[in-house]
């Protein structure tokens, strides 16, 4: 007989939209919990993901989607570390990360993130369809750090070659990577990426895409296993604090060749086990799926 799955349901506010194709600061999700053990479940209906509770309907019916077996594979390995507590986190390092820019603020906002960004040496911008705002974000951060742009697939080919024509020789030396910029097509990516000269970066395409970009995007919460590619970079799915932890677990124990990543800082505590946050888990409201 299967275990019975718990779940407490969250909400996250952010002060931006999280993605050009967003139009809210609200996120959605699920923490799951199975035999002791937890994942986090989030969807993105916006950049074309079912909606969550057809996610939480197959989990339930014992046929998951994607995102519900690497959910599961979190669960597990959380679950077996906590059954014989140890901290999945001790003796590990977490690999470093950009510095995610929360919107394409101006003034002294933007001026403090700027502090920020320089400590780290690579910045992540969310692209904006419409480039003013975003090309003079990439103009200003290129003077103190390397730049990572997402456009969520926003934009059509012209569209993109007017952002790479409109930025400054300078600029377009500090660029690291461009993710997404248009719908994964490998024959359109491979000219945008010789035309432009620009490594640019996958995320949200076939998992067995192998062609047209330089670097891969792996987020441990929407796929079970890193997708085909030679370059990673390991982010979270800007998910409940347990899925995010996941994130930096298995970007510390990742093999491969690594980027700097899209992680949060952990804090490991001596009495916490499996991924950690006992007291926050303990503390929330459950119901049975």
């Amino acid at each position: 007989m299967s275990s019975p799955i718990k779940i407490c349901r969250y909400s996250i506010s952010i002060d931006a939209a999280p993605n050009a194709l967003s139009s809210s600061g609200e996120i959605c999700g699920a923490v799951i919990e199975v035999d002791g053990g937890y994942g986090c479940l989030q969807a993105w209906p916006e950049l074309g993901d079912p909606e969550l509770e057809s996610h939480l309907k197959a989990l339930r019916e014992g046929k998951p989607t994607p995102l519900g077996v690497a959910c599961l594979r979190c669960c597990q390995l959380d679950a077996v570390a906590r059954k014989s507590g140890v901290n999945l986190f001790s003796g590990l390092v977490i690999p470093d990360s950009h510095y995610l820019f929360t919107g394409l603020v101006s003034g002294g906002e933007f001026d403090h993130q700027l502090d920020r960004a320089k400590n780290r040496g690579v910045a992540k911008i969310k692209g904006n369809p419409e480039l003013k705002s975003t090309l003079q974000a990439v103009e200003k951060i290129s003077e103190i750090a390397r730049v990572r742009v997402d456009f969520n697939s926003s934009l059509d080919c012209e569209g993109f070659e007017k952002f790479v024509s409109s930025l400054s020789p300078q600029a377009l030396a500090q660029i690291d990577f461009i993710e997404d910029p248009v719908p994964y097509d490998a024959a359109t990516w491979k000219c945008l990426a010789e035309s432009s000269s620009l490594t640019l970066a996958l995320d949200w395409g076939p998992f067995d895409a192998e062609s047209g970009f330089g670097v891969r995007i792996w987020k441990p919460a929407r796929q079970l296993n890193p997708p085909p590619g030679n370059q990673y970079c390991i982010t979270h799915n800007m998910d409940h604090a347990i899925g995010r932890r996941y994130a930096a677990y298995r970007a510390a124990t990742f093999k491969g060749q690594l980027l700097q990543c899209g992680l949060e800082p952990v804090d490991v505590l001596d009495d916490e086990t499996g991924l950690g946050l006992d007291r926050e888990l303990a503390a929330m409201q459950w119901q049975r799926l």
